[in-house]
């Protein structure tokens, strides 16, 4: 019976540990297993130190709030942080809380920081073992769902000024997400593939992304350019510099749907590319040349 009442705590701390790793969908469970250990070591001696030192001397709910809150505030602060160590706020309030708040009175066994330490590296073993073996982890069709969404934020510059002023932040934002997010399928078990073909993906997608951030950075200088050509140059100047945005931006929209899933590859021989007239403004030429190089590139990339 003794035995049944020690696995409990140890057990249940498990499940909690294991089932905020894999729910937490946002966060890699590799990346999480990183920060779980030194974090949950840390709630652990936060805790130890709470229940010796402060707890004895605390008669009051004012003096409870004052020796949990600034843990939960610490751990609060780490949680919103960069991704990366974002999960280990997580686990230090989650550790801290299961040791000092247990039951509504004060905890006068030590046995329980232990107990939690040992069920959390229980938790993550059996996280794991589920993210290796029964179910692993797949993000390479988010990045590429990710990089459709963002190309299809960048088309629509080209449609509207207003907007790119507007979304022009939030889109280099999605691109560093795209690029952790790559980072974390470098970090996927690819004991299933075949010999090489993990390999060939990773750096097929970097090549990707790398082209996705090329036509980021260059469709924002075309229309840096464009709004140029709008407010000093003729009419006709005007509406030959807005023919050939709308092919370039016909283009992304193709790109938007291979990269969704919506249209089958294409050759890029097959592809339209407007002529740029040489009366056009040289900056003008540069960025809509530099943005064409990256759709070029984009269309020999084989899909298969």
């Amino acid at each position: 019976m003794h035995n049944l009442l020690y696995c409990l705590p140890v057990s249940l701390t498990g499940f909690f540990t294991s089932s905020t790793m894999l729910a937490v969908v946002r966060y890699s469970v590799t990346l999480s297993s990183f920060c779980v250990l030194p974090a949950a070591a840390i709630g652990s001696l936060l805790a130890l130190i709470t229940l010796v030192f402060i707890t004895p001397h605390v008669d009051s709910l004012f003096g409870l709030l004052g020796s949990v809150l600034p843990i939960l505030a610490l751990s609060s602060w780490i949680s919103a942080g960069p991704e990366r160590i974002s999960y280990a706020g997580i686990q230090i309030m989650f550790t801290f809380s299961l040791a000092v708040l247990e039951s509504f009175g004060p905890v006068v066994n030590l046995t329980e920081v232990r107990d939690r330490l040992v069920g959390i590296i229980l938790g993550i073993v059996v996280a794991g073992i589920i993210h290796t073996i029964i179910s692993p982890e797949r993000e390479g069709e988010i990045l590429l769902s990710r990089l459709a969404k963002l190309i299809d934020s960048v088309k629509n510059w080209l449609h509207s000024p207003a907007e790119h002023h507007q979304s022009r932040t939030a889109a280099f934002m999605a691109l560093t997400e795209c690029e952790d997010l790559a980072t974390r399928v470098a970090l996927e078990p690819s004991w299933r593939s075949a010999e090489g073909t993990h390999d060939a993906l990773l750096q097929k997608g970097h090549e990707m992304l790398n082209i996705v951030k090329n036509m980021l950075i260059e469709t924002d200088n075309l229309v840096f350019s464009m709004e140029h050509v709008v407010e000093a140059s003729p009419s006709t100047l005007q509406q030959e510099a807005m023919v050939i945005v709308r092919q370039y931006a016909d283009n992304l929209a193709l790109i938007q749907r291979i990269l969704s899933g919506d249209a089958v590859p294409v050759s890029g021989n097959v592809v339209i590319y407007p002529p740029l007239a040489d009366f056009l403004p040289s900056p003008f030429i540069e960025s809509a040349l530099a943005l064409e190089k990256s759709q070029r590139h984009f269309f020999k990339l084989p899909m298969n």
